[in-house]
């Protein structure tokens, strides 16, 4: 049977699709993706883009290079056997994954989707937290024994009831029938793993060669993801790994070991130089506020001394320190308005004397400054800060503070 945009046809050229009456094709399912091949007779030469399910039936996506494909006629169909071994590494290999989490984080990891293809594999299971580098390390281990063991891999056909009987896991919603087919990973009785599984596998099992976590991360609440690579894909991987940590030590000036200890020692002193290029900025900063070298000049409004001041510098921690360094310098029952620029936007910074607090509250102020300036913002009553893109509402941010204190005070 052909189909081409969505109409059976007698004869198909170009792309399309076809449903034959045997064929070695496995149709994506349960997360493994469809298989990748060739279709062809006589002068006729096709390529599998896709396989896919519809009903009982493998449905064969199909772009014709080379002549014309006729309803009927006898053809001779071929797997790409390399990225149907690929496949079933990643397939067996996501079996172990699953073992090893329910083995290292407790049976109440459950899964909750895959995909497994040529290049990858990828794991959606059920749990609360993220995991620690040291569980991913032992969970990629538990993987990589099994792997180097070659354990035994067996495919049985027996009635659904007795598969779960034998410890078979069936998850991610599956509808069984009355008989299932079981692929287990070990002898019978002390098996590491035991699934439900219609998917294609491998039967010796060292010839993933090796298991590699890439990451692992959130997809929704509960539900955790691990991605991950094997055999050549692995291999890759790692290769490409050793080459930079080899151009980091040759960079480092380090081929003895010690390249950790070594950029330890790097990022302590950039660290270092970090700290000291904010103190001088501030000082900068300081020296250059209107003109005065120590501090802006406060106003008395009803006993509280407002210290305003515009800087031309955005970073948030020199601004901090900033309203810090005023603050001190009032002493006593003093407010501290920065406004901070740099690349058309607009920091807002507000912070109170200790002495302040309970009588003005520095989140309200801010909330209440913040339009002005386009933005918005928040934070504790003694320190509160907001972001805006409006440079110019900040005469009308100070005014605005001044007329506010007067009718509150």
């Amino acid at each position: 049977k052909l189909v081409h945009r969505g109409i059976e046809t007698k004869e198909l050229k170009g792309d399309g699709y076809a449903v034959f009456s045997q064929s070695p094709f496995y149709a994506e399912s349960g997360g493994q993706v469809g298989d990748k091949g060739t279709v062809s007779s006589g002068g006729m030469k096709a390529r599998v883009q896709s396989t896919f399910k519809v009903g009982k039936h493998p449905v064969l996506q199909l772009k014709i290079e080379e002549g014309l494909m006729k309803s009927g006629e006898t053809v001779r169909l071929e797997v790409d056997s390399l990225l149907r071994r690929l496949t079933m590494r990643n397939h067996t290999a996501t079996h172990l994954l699953h073992a090893a989490l329910r083995k290292e984080l407790g049976e109440r990891v459950k899964q909750a989707g895959s995909l497994v293809d040529p290049d990858r594999l990828r794991f959606d299971f059920t749990y609360p937290k993220a995991l620690q580098q040291a569980e991913l390390k032992r969970i990629e281990s538990l993987v990589n024994e099994q792997v180097l063991k070659n354990s035994k891999v067996s495919v049985a056909e027996m009635p659904y009831d007795e598969a779960i009987k034998k410890g078979a896991l069936a998850f991610f919603d599956e509808k069984y029938g009355s008989h299932v087919r079981v692929v287990r990973v070990g002898e019978e009785g002390s098996a590491f793993s035991v699934e439900l599984c219609g998917g294609t596998h491998l039967s010796e099992i060292s010839e993933i060669g090796y298991f590699k976590i890439l990451s692992e991360s959130s997809v929704a609440s509960g539900i955790r993801r691990i991605e991950a690579v094997t055999s050549v894909k692995a291999f890759e991987y790692l290769t490409s790994r050793e080459s930079l940590f080899s151009e980091v030590e040759g960079k480092l000036g380090m081929k003895d070991g010690s390249a950790v200890e070594k950029l330890d020692s790097v990022l302590s002193q950039i660290k270092n130089l970090q700290k000291e290029t904010e103190q001088l900025k501030i000082k900068l900063v300081q020296g250059g506020t209107s003109g005065r070298s120590e501090s802006a000049a406060p106003v008395e409004i009803k006993g509280v001394k407002l210290i305003s001041e515009q800087v031309d510098e955005s970073d948030p921690k020199i601004l901090r320190a900033l309203v810090d360094k005023f603050r001190d310098q009032g002493k006593e029952k003093t407010l501290v308005l920065l406004l901070g620029t740099g690349d058309g936007k607009v920091s807002l910074c507000v912070g109170l004397t200790k002495d302040l607090i309970g009588k003005l509250d520095a989140g309200k102020i801010v909330q209440l400054l913040a339009p002005e300036i386009g933005g918005k913002g928040g934070g504790r009553s003694d320190f509160a800060q907001a972001g805006g893109n409006n440079p110019s509402g900040i005469p009308q941010t100070v005014s605005k503070l001044k007329s506010w204190l007067e009718s509150q005070l």
